[in-house]
């Protein structure tokens, strides 16, 4: 921190006047009435509000003055601040401003105690009574003189509504608190300012460390914010609307991160955001080419990817993975490229947990072994290599918790699609609906000998979820299973053993009795590795 402090009036004039901006990703204000109410009260109170983390991005920007910055953390307090001053932040247009304005008027009881001064968010009653004050009638006020006139007038109308004249002890108690509110005006606020010669790694950490429980910057973030101040209006014109399609005709909500790695890695075949050069920002016909062939490549894999049964994003263990094959497939489509064998090393990838945690270097070392390579066969090759892990299931892989496995219920998934099971009762392949599959389609997990019956029989957590006794079927199905037996409920369904074997359930029922129940969960799991292995067979198979 260094400098003087600003007041709370400096503040709200740098967010009016744009020297403090937001970047494109944080301009959403989201608290509500009541917590913009209660700032002020902290306000009034003399609590700490916290601290404002700023940041010059002149490094990455060029023209921004030395005394420009982003409001990295802080963006809702500024925005509220503004609020009770009624002044319109730099970064609002006139509409969401008026619709602002209308919801989040803050009022004070001038009749309250001066110790503790009565806040509340406006309602019809309180705007008749005259008690009650908005704040946005007291903070812009600038000269002690028209604060004297409006004090005098609210007196005057409180005094009516008591019916007695303003005397003096109304008149002070009246002035005492009005000036109490406007003197936060003064009130210092804490800020901090990153180095402008700091790294974005170093920007998207320090933010992290300090606001652990709020909200999760990443390093894409603030490079959406960078295309954003280079490549007017794309951000807004295009490459938000593109995620809200992915969304909405593929089922996959996929973060900004992605697209932006992706579109850098097909770009300057980079995907980490300090190794991509300021020249692909700037130069538009690049930049473009670059944004058409991202776009194009996207779509077609999450149109092979419907084709494997993955309808959605909330299936796929870790969406890092797909950048690889983002990026194979947009290098090699013309040429060798078989989706197959890519959705084999995905499966691994994922099984592997290549992606899990922080995997940027890990992922940039992938995308130069796919941009170095001379051929898809070389690429995926290496790529495969690189996992260092088992290409065979075993019997153990599917005796996890599976509400604690995301791989296991992802690969649980894929077979029984592969085999075309079918919901119980509604008879419809899983993932589809009349026939046709269901974009965004989530799996429901369900328990084939349910856990209430397990529960009875003393049955431990772990073992009540192992991934065994796991099936996939409807929440109608699920329903009408409730508490029964498999013995009962298989027929009750006029199930098939052909219906049975979709799911890879034994056929011998004398092992879906309560007292064989660990007998059963080794055999579906011996054979569901069984299936796995023939899963990844067949994709090798096949390409």
């Amino acid at each position: 921190m260094s400098g003087p402090l600003p007041r709370v009036t400096e503040v709200v004039k740098n967010a009016v006047e744009g020297s403090w901006d937001l970047p494109e990703i944080q301009r959403k204000f989201v608290w509500s009435p009541d917590k913009v109410r209660d700032l002020l009260d902290s306000l009034l109170k003399d609590y700490n509000i916290g601290v404002l983390l700023l940041w010059n991005p002149s490094k990455y920007l060029e023209g921004y003055g030395k005394n420009a910055h982003w409001i990295i953390d802080g963006q809702q307090r500024v925005t509220s601040l503004c609020v009770l001053f009624d002044k319109k932040p730099y970064w609002l247009d006139n509409k969401k401003w008026e619709k602002i304005r209308e919801k989040y008027d803050i009022m004070i009881n001038v009749l309250s105690p001066i110790s503790d001064i009565e806040v509340a968010v406006a309602n019809p009653a309180r705007k008749k009574d005259p008690k009650w004050v908005s704040v946005r009638d007291i903070l812009p006020i600038r000269k002690d003189d028209e604060l004297k006139e409006y004090i005098m007038l609210v007196v005057k109308k409180v005094a009516k509504k008591l019916g007695k004249s303003p005397d003096y002890e109304l008149y002070t108690h009246i002035d005492s608190c009005i000036k109490k509110v406007w003197n936060i005006r003064d009130k210092p606020v804490l800020i901090d300012r990153i180095s402008p010669e700091k790294d974005l790694e170093d920007v998207v950490e320090i933010f992290t460390r300090i606001n652990m429980k709020g909200t999760k910057l990443r390093e894409a973030d603030i490079y959406v914010a960078i295309a954003a101040s280079k490549m007017k209006g794309w951000v807004r014109k295009e490459f938000y609307p593109f995620i809200e399609y992915l969304k909405t005709r593929y089922g996959f909500d996929l973060f900004p991160g992605i697209i932006l790695r992706t579109l850098t890695g097909i770009g300057v075949g980079k995907t980490r955001f300090r190794d991509v050069n300021k020249e692909f920002w700037s130069n538009e016909a690049k930049f473009k080419h670059a944004w058409e062939n991202a776009k194009a490549t996207i779509i077609g894999i999450l149109e092979k990817m419907h084709q494997r049964g993955i309808l959605s994003s909330r299936i796929v263990p870790s969406l890092n993975s797909l950048i690889p094959v983002f990026l194979l497939y947009n290098k090699f489509k013309d040429k060798e490229f078989s989706f197959c064998k890519v959705f084999y090393w995905f499966i691994l990838a994922n099984r592997s947990g290549r992606y899990s945690g922080s995997a940027i270097s890990v992922l940039a070392n992938d995308v130069r072994i796919i941009d170095e390579s001379n051929s898809f066969k070389e690429a995926i090759n290496k790529l495969v290599e690189g996992l260092d892990i088992a290409g065979k299931f075993v019997a153990d892989d599917f005796r996890t918790n599976y509400k604690r496995d995301r791989f296991g219920r992802f690969i649980l998934y894929l077979i029984l699609y592969d085999k075309g099971a079918t919901d119980w009762t509604t008879r419809e392949r899983i993932g589809f609906e009349s026939d046709h599959p269901v974009v965004g389609f989530r799996p429901e997990y369900h328990h084939f000998i349910p856990r209430s019956i397990l529960r009875s029989h003393g049955i431990s957590e772990d073992l009540m979820d192992d991934i065994s006794n796991i099936v996939v079927v409807s929440k109608e199905t699920n329903k009408r299973i409730k508490s029964k037996m498999p013995t009962v409920y298989v027929d009750e369904l006029g199930l098939s053993d052909k219906d049975l074997e979709k799911f890879i359930i034994p056929l011998d029922r004398s092992l879906w009795d309560i007292s064989r129940y660990e007998e059963f969960l080794k055999k579906r799991a011996s054979m569901l590795a069984e299936e796995a292995n023939s899963y990844l067979g067949k994709l090798l198979s096949e390409s």
